[in-house]
């Protein structure tokens, strides 16, 4: 199950979010293998010490560019995705927070005659119908569509052609409009989400892992080169855990990637309930451990979906996790939490899970917990007193299911 988040002057873009079950000890895997790529620069310049500076992003699509307000937002973000047809706001966000860094969105396996100039893809409408080898096909020999977007068809990510095909113009359009890198989007992990029949239909790629090794080919061979360009590379991986070990091998030609349903199923559902958890906060992990950016997309329009994301991101985050909630990529709700966050000052360690399951973090002027589990959990005593997530002054927090609060030293 998939839903297309992205949407830009009538076309539709976006990696599927997933519904799948990966097992509760998956975090640990994670933690483990070797990092290569370029790193991102880090928020700070010591992060084991370096207090919580924005670890947030946002997506701005549609009307969202021309009614950001630049000089309340300069403070809010690191990171910021934006369509190459909204360049004109890349300049006047970035005046008002010069360290802001712009990713410039680009869909990888995707041609759609309705964008003939290929402003959101990989290459134009016009270079795709020259080369009939970039299009999937079916038993029949028919081109494959997109299920839920009709006009657009799915392109061979592996074919060397047509992955060299997008570089010189992608690399140029980037420089010109002020992009700080590239946002590859439907990096996805199977093509069920993608095509009627999934990988079943495809001719060339029959198997989820056929249709993966071709995706990573495409990231060891496109990613090097942007980066050469002076420009950042991440990827929106849809289904993340549906192969163990994609996250961090999909990652090691890349400067990150976006966890497109963060702390749940992508369709609001806690992720306890379908087991992604612990997956994905492991991703977390990896990524800040082997200088990967994690881009963590919760979908939730609730403030305490937001807090419970917000907290599972902050018991890792180190310099390389950043945070975005919203349901559609436009409207987002600036919580108050966001600028708690912003004075809890340095991690004083890693997390460490407590006697009755919480998972907690403490930082030089706050503590943040988390309670992964489907049950709520005994109370925890704080050891001081402290204020935040909608609680008065407390020094006991019980946390109900699938839930975080972050708090302030009162």
């Amino acid at each position: 199950m998939g839903s297309h988040l992205f949407a830009r002057i009538g076309i539709r873009r976006g990696s599927s979010a997933v519904l799948c079950a990966a097992a509760l000890g998956a975090a640990a895997f994670w933690l483990a293998g070797p990092s290569d790529g370029k790193s991102p620069p880090r928020r700070g310049s010591s992060a084991a010490a370096a207090p919580i500076g924005d670890p947030f992003f946002r997506v701005l699509y549609g009307s969202a560019p021309a009614e950001a307000n630049a000089a309340r937002e300069r403070d809010r973000y690191s990171y910021m995705v934006m369509h190459r047809a909204d360049a004109a706001h890349v300049a006047r966000l970035k005046a008002e927070n010069p360290a802001l860094k712009v990713f410039m969105y680009v869909d990888m396996m995707s041609a759609d005659p309705n964008d003939p100039t290929g402003e959101a893809d990989w290459t134009s409408w016009g270079d795709a119908t020259a080369h009939p080898d970039w299009f999937l096909t079916g038993p029949a020999g028919e081109r494959l569509v997109f299920k839920d977007y009709p006009s657009s068809r799915v392109m061979d990510v592996g074919n060397p052609d047509y992955q060299q095909a997008g570089v010189a113009r992608v690399i140029a359009d980037a420089h010109a409009s002020g992009f700080d890198g590239i946002f590859l989007d439907d990096a996805n992990a199977s093509l069920r989400w993608v095509i009627a029949g999934g990988s079943s239909q495809c001719v060339k790629y029959p198997t989820d892992a056929a249709w993966q090794a071709a995706v990573y080919s495409f990231f060891q061979n496109v990613a090097p080169q942007l980066q050469s360009a002076g420009l950042l590379v991440v990827a929106n991986i849809g289904g993340s855990t549906v192969t163990k070990g994609l996250w961090p091998k999909w990652n090691g030609p890349l400067d990150g990637a976006m966890e497109e349903s963060y702390t749940n199923g992508g369709a609001g559902r806690d992720s306890v309930r379908n087991g992604l958890w612990p997956a994905k906060f492991g991703h977390n992990l990896w990524s800040e451990t082997h200088g990967k950016l994690s881009l963590d997309h919760a979908v939730t329009h609730t403030r305490s979906g937001a807090r419970y994301a917000l907290a599972t991101m902050l018991l890792a985050e180190n310099g390389r996790s950043v945070l975005y909630a919203s349901t559609n990529y436009t409207n987002e709700v600036w919580w108050p939490e966001y600028d708690l966050t912003k004075r809890l000052g340095s991690a004083l360690g890693p997390y460490r899970v407590l006697r009755n399951g919480d998972y907690r973090r403490n930082f030089t002027h706050g503590v943040v917990l988390v309670n992964p589990h489907a049950n709520a959990t005994k109370a925890v005593h704080l050891g001081a007193t402290y204020i935040g997530s909608g609680l008065g002054r407390v020094r006991t927090v019980k946390l109900r299911p699938t839930s975080g609060v972050v708090l302030l030293r009162s």
